[in-house]
């Protein structure tokens, strides 16, 4: 008996033991990464390439209509899920984001997780779980291809129940115990004005509707604009008891906009995070419907259509996903007025200071936005106060240091002082006056005379002092008159986030260019030089790039502290890191496009950041001053193992060592740029030509060459598209590759088998004998 029973605890404890895996250390919440999910859904729509030819996937190129077939070699459309780590093992919020019309995005590419190009709610959401300023919340962004000829999400194309179901499949195949407490639905473009979120909403089953979030619809100047009264929104939504927030830049969704704001009493919304990017922010006096209107953008640089769903999320996640609690519409009550028609200009002082509380540095234009000169709610004449500037403000000092100098004070007290000056003169004449009435008019006890000089003395002495008053004050103490302004030392965006490198450019900055397509499965990283710390940069990069189309290496001013670290807290990347002391970090896979330079040179390219000294800033104001920006150097350590570096992606990509092929990120010509960087670099180190670089001898602040434009990249992508053709065709042509002693030897091999060598130079359609 005895050894039955210790047989069946010998059992019990085998089993425990066995069932102890991987997938049950994710079940108790301990997820080491962030998890990208990849869920094909939907993913049975008809597309057609440029002219009913199967050319390959173009998604569209000239018209789409029902029953055209998708080309053979389209990609699915790995539609995504992105799991914060917290998530693991908790009842979290679910937000399905639907985009628009895809026209303007590649096959491979998700438009709100993981590209560099893209809105990047992972990396939001990630940036304000980082302040404590959201709970985790797992994204979920399908994908599908219905076009310009098509509305998007239609019936039967998708049904958010079934995602909802796909989503908790694929969690439970990964082990992932996740439960959702709650669905929101985020839609932009045509989600919204073909009413495919209306319709997602009114079907959603098995979860409350939280928020409805609705990203500038743009639906044209039509009569129909109005997406909320047409698909009835407001009553569905209503009903299950969520939020609408709607979000649009400029006029762009006018009707739809005050078809919101007059279902219901409302006003300005106090609420808003940031409230500076904002010309409207209306809310229901319940506070269940809110309405924002990006200020106006003639340009569309900071404010268009394609950034309006991150605009949209920023607002969202402090207020609806806060580790305060649940959103709570009676907090910030409304304030009635004038909200509903625009033009809204919250007064300075307390409004001021909360918007420049908020968590997480300011950058030049987010700092000019919230400089405004006061307004006084009662009106003092004499008391007037200057237009600033961020520039005007400033005051470089010795060795340097940078000072904002606000005048508001010294402008305030000084027109109080005139005004009471001017006041107590006005007294002193009526004074004098009503005196000299008491001096003619008879008294029965004869002492008016008497009474009105002493009151004719009183007022002259009063109108002395105070017209000399500003002397008598200096003679006493000069300081005492001295207006001085508010002096301020002004901290740029530096030091461990200062790292120069280029937000990724949409189309419309590139001058309508597309960047060429980030395709392929991204291979398991492998470090070809230095110290690998892949995980942190890995989902801001992409694609399985050709060794052989990378043909330039941009040298970049890195941040004074981790380089890795700020860049990926701002959606970006870069391939290699140098510190001060040579040490060299790869932070993504040279076979990945990395998001360093911008959307038309990162296909081409590799990017190495050096990392700067202490001192060493990017504020305009360092830029411009020498003594400033002579701090800006590198050390021999870096320059050695730049120059190491190099010689590996010689032969490892089509990087040359010449000055066409090795440049400064200043060099690169986009459509607005003020970049500047590497200051003070010295290319001779690299064998190179400073004059090649920079005009004149000036390393500082000689002006940069531009070399790379929108024209080469275009040169560049129209060559890669005939190279895969020539793969895809089979020509057999001839393989340069280093042989023994790293000389050049040649053999007769398809594009694809050269360019899988590890040390091919180039391939050419010729015979190897004309060579």
């Amino acid at each position: 008996m005895r050894s039955l029973v210790r047989l069946f605890f010998f059992g019990l404890l085998a089993a425990a033991v066995a069932g102890l895996s991987t997938d049950a250390v994710v079940a108790a919440g301990e997820c080491a990464e962030d998890i990208y999910l990849e869920l094909p859904y939907p993913n049975d729509l008809d597309v057609v390439s440029e002219d009913g030819v199967d050319d390959g996937y173009k998604p569209f190129v000239g018209e789409i209509y029902p029953g055209d077939k998708r080309p053979a070699g389209a990609p699915k459309n790995s539609g995504l899920v992105w799991i914060p780590k917290e998530a693991c093992g908790k009842k979290v919020d679910l937000l399905i984001a639907m985009h628009g019309w895809r026209s303007l995005s590649l096959p491979n590419v998700n438009i709100f997780v993981k590209s560099p190009d893209q809105k990047r709610f992972d990396a939001i959401v990630r940036s304000f779980l980082g302040y404590n300023k959201s709970l985790p919340i797992v994204i979920a962004a399908p994908l599908h291809d219905r076009g310009p000829k098509q509305t998007v999400w239609l019936e039967g194309v998708y049904n958010v129940n079934t995602h909802i179901k796909k989503i908790n499949d694929a969690l439970a195949q990964k082990g992932l115990n996740i439960q959702f407490s709650r669905v929101s639905l985020l839609g932009h473009s045509n989600a919204n004005c073909g009413g495919g979120l209306a319709r997602a909403a009114k079907e959603l089953q098995g979860y409350p509707l939280y928020l409805y979030a609705a990203a500038d619809g743009t639906c044209g100047t039509s009569t129909n604009n109005d997406f909320f009264a047409k698909y009835g929104v407001i009553e569905a939504v209503r009903q299950k008891g969520g939020a609408i927030f709607h979000l649009h830049q400029n006029d762009s969704d006018s009707q739809a906009a005050s078809f919101l704001m007059n279902s219901t009493p409302g006003g300005l919304d106090p609420g808003a995070n940031n409230k500076t990017d904002y010309d409207r922010t209306w809310k229901s006096q319940d506070g269940m419907i809110l309405s924002y209107r990006l200020i106006p953008d003639p340009n569309d640089k900071e404010y268009n259509h394609t950034n309006a769903p991150q605009y949209l999320l920023k607002e969202a996640l402090p207020r609806f996903f806060s580790p305060k609690g649940p959103y709570d519409p009676k907090a910030n009550p409304v304030i009635p007025g004038s909200a509903q028609t625009g033009n809204q200009n919250p007064a300075a002082g307390a409004s001021l200071l909360k918007d420049a509380l908020r968590d997480g540095p300011l950058t030049e234009n987010e700092l000019q936005k919230l400089l405004q000169k006061p307004v006084l709610k009662i009106k003092i004449p004499g008391v007037n106060f200057s237009d600033i500037t961020l520039k005007n403000l400033q005051r470089t000092e010795l060795g340097g240091t940078v000072y904002l100098y606000f005048p508001f004070i010294g402008e305030y007290v000084a027109g109080v002082f005139r005004y009471l000056v001017a006041a107590i003169a006005i007294v002193s004449v009526v004074m004098i006056i009503v005196a000299g009435f008491t001096w003619i008019l008879p008294s029965p006890s004869g002492d008016n005379i008497n009474a009105a000089k002493k009151k004719i003395q009183q007022a002259l002495v009063g109108l002395i002092v105070a017209m000399s008053s500003y002397s008598i004050l200096f003679l006493i103490n000069p300081e005492l008159v001295n207006f001085r302004s508010l002096r301020v030392l002004y901290i740029p965006v530096m030091g461990e986030g200062s790292a120069e490198h280029s937000l990724q450019k949409n189309l419309d900055e590139q001058g309508g260019v597309a960047p060429y397509p980030c395709t392929g499965k991204m291979p398991p990283s492998e470090a070809v030089f230095g110290q690998p710390d892949f995980g942190r940069s890995e989902p801001y990069s992409c694609g399985n790039r050709n060794l052989y189309n990378v043909t330039y290496l941009v040298v970049h001013e890195g941040a004074i502290g981790d380089t890795i670290g700020y860049l990926t807290t701002v959606g970006l990347s870069t391939h290699f890191v140098i510190q001060r002391n040579g040490k060299v970090v790869q932070a993504v896979d040279i076979r990945r496009r990395a998001g360093h330079a911008g959307s038309i040179m990162n296909p081409w390219s590799v990017g190495v950041d050096l990392q700067i000294p202490q001192g060493c800033d990017q504020a305009g104001a360092c830029v411009n001053n020498k003594s400033c920006s002579e701090k800006c150097f590198y050390t021999p350590e870096q320059y050695e193992s730049l120059n190491q570096l190099i010689e590996v992606l010689i032969k490892k990509t089509g990087i040359m060592r010449n000055d066409n092929s090795i440049i400064a990120h200043c060099q690169i010509k986009y459509a607005e740029s003020g970049h500047g960087d590497p200051r003070n670099f010295d290319w001779s180190r690299l064998g190179l030509n400073l004059n090649k670089h920079r005009q004149g001898d000036n390393m500082i602040n000689g002006k940069c060459i531009k070399t790379f434009s929108v024209e080469t990249h275009n040169k560049l992508a129209e060559q890669a598209k005939q190279q895969k053709k020539a793969v895809a065709a089979g020509t057999t042509g001839c393989c340069e590759y280093l042989g023994e002693n790293s000389l050049p030897a040649f053999t007769p091999a398809k594009e694809v088998e050269c360019l899988a060598k590890n040390a091919v130079i180039q391939w050419r359609e010729q015979s190897c004998l004309e060579t």
